[in-house]
């Protein structure tokens, strides 16, 4: 039982060592720790068959002449799909950053905008008033005047 489990770390440990080719490759950086847990997992299935393989070879006398190989091969295939999964997902998750980069942007341009169409709006109603206090003003006069014709007195002076 020691010996599979011994056995087992060192499967996984030539695992790593592929796991950081392709993790250089790809251009992913990952902890030690990580990329380990992520080996043993993967070796999961590889060391199953084996306990099978060892059960079926003892009970049975079945030998598969390249049995050693196919369990790493499969290990390999199984971190190298992972591998590829994470880089994919991080690939999404840039795709989507990108996208809410550009909202966050064209947001921002619109508030802008509504800024700029407000202050237009608050400096015409403000020109605007400013027109019509003047207009009242000259209303008023011609109203002040117009009581008044000529200029002449209105009969109390006389």
């Amino acid at each position: 039982m020691i010996d599979l489990i011994f056995y087992w770390l060192l499967t996984a440990l030539l695992i790593v060592v592929l796991a950081i080719i392709l993790l250089s490759l790809s251009k992913i950086k990952m902890k030690f720790s990580i990329t380990y847990t992520l080996s043993i997992y993967a070796s999961t299935l590889s060391i199953i068959l084996t306990v099978a393989y060892s059960i079926l070879n003892t009970c049975f006398s079945i030998y598969i002449d390249i049995f050693d190989y196919i369990f790493i091969i499969i290990a390999y295939i199984y971190i190298s799909a992972v591998i590829l999964m994470i880089k994919s997902e991080l690939i999404k998750q840039q795709i989507e950053l990108i996208r809410i980069s550009q909202i966050q942007k064209e947001v921002k341009k619109d508030i802008e905008e509504q800024k700029e169409e407000e202050k237009n709006k608050e400096e015409k109603k403000k020109e605007d008033s400013d027109g019509k206090n003047e207009k009242d003003k000259q209303d008023n006069k011609r109203k002040d005047d117009g009581n008044i014709p000529n200029n002449e007195p209105n009969g109390s002076e006389v």
